[in-house]
């Protein structure tokens, strides 16, 4: 009661403070700072001035302003829009301090409430949009996130955000007995709880509700600080709260007389939120993953389609093991991890409206990164991310775009399956009808013949270049594969390292000039398609 009271005090002071619009800004910032100071609050109003607040999308420095009533107290600071009603700003001001009072908090939060921006953290600043301020707990969600880490797990925040409002549900047993016949992704609760683009309205429903009685479950049967300990440890990349997570959501099953055991992830995976643009941050070992929430519906020719929640955390680990083994072959001085986690956008905010393939991006040595509206295109781009500091001289302009190209399509065609896949499907599917494809394909289906062989990316690759070995004076990035690829396979992998590391030139290193080469590698691909 006393801390109503206390805050109707400030509204009423607000609202004093806009029917004395005679008297100047500072007079009125005077007064309502001398009046709350008799209650132990300082509180100031700056309603003709705008507080500009950092958008955190696609790395872009975008900002909006809003103009803010200023409140503070004891365990927050709060910028409030003064298009918020003094009601629904009171309500708000109440709802925040009753759940900070509830949490290990050692130093003062700070809010920004407006409908001018999303819902994020960002610079230490909890921003809600004042729509959405109680939708699926959303200003509890904010703040635990903020004080147990923007990365923590998603579905422990929930749970512990009803637990804490003591609204628990009771899940229903058979919906749960049918999840786990179904659906055990379900019970990776690292998701973005509060993304629904990602999940259908049911799915999201059932985690909630398993989310919500897990957490209860946990802090009954363990204690309030062991949960916070778990939860605490989620936002981190130690494998150990995967493996203690699905330990307990196991037992809590079997307490409710469900037998099934629930496995961890095989990659470290953590999720925060961005923005509008960029609802969710998947985090791993190696990259952030900046995700559009319109990404799974806007996709190219032969690109991966998510559906769903599952195929793009599928997709992630995927990816993730492909980038692994690229680094391991580029193991040479040149992939160390010079910049820290790579960001990899998937979108088309940077560059042109139509960029379909992906780019690598150098803004600086610390902000280097990748932008893939298309996915396939990633594990190609993180080639030259993990060989970025390579040079090779002495080399003609051809040559050189040979080996920068080639090499990011020799690697990545290594770990990437989906594009094997794109290429046979262009084979098998387009180029029939592409009349300037013609000979292309009557080349391939007689090498394929005679050989005795099924289809494979590199023949294919190889094939390419030797169709248009006349007609082609620059090379496009099908076929550059096909000239390192040659280096590779007949002067070793050591010998091609030594000259991307440019250790020498390339005449000193392989005994001959870069166009003698040119001219042995085209002889080569003569002899294994005539």
């Amino acid at each position: 009661m006393r801390r109503t009271l206390r805050f109707l005090l400030i509204i009423i002071c607000i609202i004093t403070m806009f029917a004395c619009n005679q008297k100047s800004s500072s007079t009125l910032i005077s007064e309502v700072t001398t009046e709350l100071t008799t209650i132990n609050l300082v509180s100031s109003s700056i309603p003709t001035e705008n507080i500009a607040v950092h958008i955190p999308e696609a790395g872009i420095n975008d900002f909006v302003s809003y103009q803010a009533v200023y409140i503070s107290n004891d365990s927050f600071d709060a910028y409030i829009d003064v298009n918020i009603s003094e009601d629904e700003s009171s309500q708000m001001i109440e709802s925040i301090s009753e759940i900070i009072d509830k949490l290990p908090s050692d130093h003062k939060l700070v809010y920004r409430i407006s409908d001018n921006f999303g819902s994020w953290i960002d610079n230490d600043i909890i921003t809600l949009n004042k729509t959405n301020f109680y939708l699926d707990n959303n200003y509890v969600n904010f703040t635990l996130l903020y004080l147990f880490g923007e990365s923590s797990n998603y579905g422990l925040i929930y749970g512990y955000s009803q637990y804490l409002l003591d609204q628990s549900s009771v899940i229903n047993l058979s919906d749960l007995t049918s999840l786990t016949n179904n659906d055990d992704y379900v019970f990776d609760l690292t998701w973005p709880l509060f993304l629904s683009e990602y999940v259908t309205d049911e799915i999201g429903v059932m985690v909630r509700s398993i989310s919500t009685n897990f957490v209860s479950y946990l802090i009954n049967t363990e204690g309030e600080e062991v949960f916070q300990d778990l939860l605490t440890q989620s936002g981190t990349f130690n494998d150990q709260i995967d493996n203690s997570l699905a330990s307990y959501l196991s037992e809590w099953l079997y307490s409710l007389g469900i037998v099934y055991q629930v496995s961890p992830m095989p990659i470290v995976i953590r999720y925060s939120t961005a923005s509008s643009y960029y609802p969710v941050i998947i985090e791993t070992m190696w990259a952030k993953y900046y995700i559009n929430k319109d990404f799974m519906n806007e996709q190219f020719d032969f690109d991966v389609v998510f559906t769903d929640y599952y195929e793009l955390r599928s997709f992630i680990n995927t990816l993730e093991y492909g980038m692994e083994q690229v680094r391991e072959f580029t193991n040479n001085d040149l992939s160390i991890d010079l910049y820290g986690k790579i960001p990899i956008y998937y979108n088309s905010i940077y560059g042109s409206a139509d960029l379909g393939y992906g780019a690598l991006y150098r803004g600086s040595e610390e902000n280097s990164s990748i932008v893939a509206r298309a996915a396939g295109a990633t594990l190609h781009e993180y080639v030259h991310y993990a060989t970025l500091g390579t040079k090779y001289k002495d080399t003609s302009a051809l040559t050189n775009m040979y080996l920068l190209e080639g090499i990011a399509i020799y690697v990545s065609t290594q770990y990437d399956d989906w594009w094997e896949k794109a290429n046979q499907y262009e084979y098998e599917n387009i180029l029939p009808s592409m009349t300037s494809m013609n000979e292309f394909v009557m080349n391939y289906n007689t090498f394929l013949a005679e050989n005795q062989t099924q289809f494979n990316i590199f023949d294919y690759l190889d094939c390419t270049q030797y169709t248009f070995i006349d007609t082609v004076t620059f090379p496009n990035f099908v076929s550059s594969a096909s000239y390192v690829k040659y280096l590779i396979d007949n002067y070793g992998i050591e010998l091609f390292w030594q000259y991307y590391g440019e250790e020498e030139t390339f005449d000193v290193l392989y005994g001959k000039s870069s166009a003698e080469m040119q001219e042995e590698w085209k002889q080569y691909l003569i002899d294994k398609f005539e």
